[in-house]
């Protein structure tokens, strides 16, 4: 397993069994972490189950903002996989919020709804889904959108120093870039996941790209989606 090394710090646990393995322990507090990948790779079902994690086994405040999925829909979808936020928000420890994308030219406003959101309940834990739909909102050029997403990202974490937040972003088809391209330079860390060919099967792999504030591998591992939620198992190194 190779291993980047950088300075340590606090670390929480991810609440994915096996993730935590290659993040020397797991990922440092208040890190703003990119969870990338194309569609069908289990980006939301990670994020669920990394905010799930916090309020049931911690007890943590925790918050999941959504853009592209019904409330209900993606609730009663992630209780399925064993990822019960409806009883977590029961206890108040915590919230999903479906918003929806303004029109072009009013990114304003769901800038303003995101910052709300985070300042109302002041989560430790935190997942956007998908922060990439926040391009659609801006009508300029692509510096207009680096900077609404820069201005966007500093609100929240100069707020919310200890909240450790998921930008779930896509990756397009035949496509390297990651969302906008901006956030992978303001992130702490980058979580992708992809689909690699075996044969004639098609398996699904994680790989940390970057992680600020710990030693962490840089080699692709198996994830499998079970009806438990996500598992990862560092043992089995895919190239």
């Amino acid at each position: 397993m190779a291993i980047t090394t950088e300075l340590s710090s606090e670390r929480i646990q991810s609440g994915v069994p096996g993730l935590d393995r290659l993040l020397d322990g797991g990922i440092p507090r208040g890190n703003l972490v990119v969870l990338a990948g194309r569609a069908g790779t289990g980006k939301s079902i990670f994020g669920a189950q990394f905010v799930n994690y916090g309020s049931s086994v911690l007890g943590e405040k925790t918050l999941y903002i959504t853009f592209m999925e019904d409330k209900t829909r993606f609730i009663r979808n992630m209780k399925l996989l064993g990822i019960d936020l409806e009883e977590m928000e029961s206890k108040g420890l915590s919230k999903v919020v479906n918003l929806v994308i303004p029109q072009s030219g009013q990114q304003n406003k769901i800038s303003e709804d995101i910052v709300k959101a985070f300042d109302d309940f002041n989560p430790s834990r935190a997942v956007i889904d998908p922060f990439s739909a926040l391009s659609i909102p801006v009508s300029g050029s692509k510096n207009e959108l680096q900077s609404f997403v820069h201005s966007l990202v500093s609100k929240i974490t100069s707020s919310h120093l200890d909240c450790t937040t998921f930008l779930i972003c896509e990756v397009a088809a035949n496509a390297d870039q990651i969302g906008s391209g901006v956030e992978e330079y303001l992130a702490d860390g980058i979580i992708v996941l992809y689909y690699l060919m075996r044969g004639k099967a098609k398996i699904k792999a994680v790989e940390i790209r970057k992680m600020r504030g710990t030693k962490h591998s840089n080699q692709a591992v198996l994830l499998e989606i079970t009806d438990k939620g996500i598992v990862v198992d560092p043992d089995i190194e895919l190239t």
